[in-house]
């Protein structure tokens, strides 16, 4: 009978396992670290685009910032202006304002037969007195007041027989209030009425 020795045969295969073991481990290790290096390289080339774009973020933000408060200055300064000019507005309405009222109670001063000692105004009322020659010129006063537009509500607060240089005159003083200035409304009480 004849005996063929497979050891050495088995011991060749054996190594051959192994090397092409080893190779596929040394293979699947350097394609692994390939993946990884090429996995690294490109998050990196990310890492650096975000960044890029995040410091481009950053500079046009600083920009929108001081453009913003570039405009809140501008705003700030037109609210000033507009207060200016609602200023300048009501200096320019006022200004004729007493003007017109000398004129007004020029024109209705009853002529030659009266004249005004005291005249006072605030923003809601007008106060005067002074002398007239009789109760007529006093009443004739008082319609012109009443159908003037400046003036509502005129009231006579005395009316009395005065003397000045051996002439018999009237002391008068009225009050009125200025038209378009509304007087303040009564408050209104409320009873409760008891239950029986």
């Amino acid at each position: 009978m004849i005996r063929i020795n497979l050891l050495p045969f088995r011991a060749a295969r054996k190594k051959e396992n192994i090397r092409r073991q080893v190779f596929i481990f040394v293979s699947l290790f350097v394609l692994i670290a390939l993946a990884l290096v090429y996995w690294n390289m490109r998050l990196g080339t990310k890492l650096e685009e975000i960044q890029a774009k995040v410091e481009e973020t950053r500079v046009e933000l600083a920009k929108t910032m001081k453009a913003a408060n570039r405009v809140d200055q501008i705003k700030k300064e037109i609210a000033t202006l507009e207060k200016k000019m609602a200023i300048i507005e009501a200096l320019e309405k006022g200004r004729m304002a007493p003007v017109e009222f000398t004129e007004e109670m020029s024109r209705l001063i009853v002529a030659d037969r009266m004249w005004l000692t005291r005249l006072s105004e605030n923003a809601e009322s007008v106060d005067m007195g002074g002398y007239a020659l009789d109760n007529k010129t006093v009443a004739v006063f008082m319609t012109r007041l009443e159908k003037s537009p400046l003036f509502t509500e005129i009231n006579l607060n005395r009316l009395q027989h005065a003397t000045q240089n051996e002439v018999n005159l009237k002391n008068f003083d009225i009050k009125c209030k200025k038209a378009g200035v509304l007087a303040p409304e009564p408050k209104k009480t409320t009873k409760k009425k008891k239950k029986k």
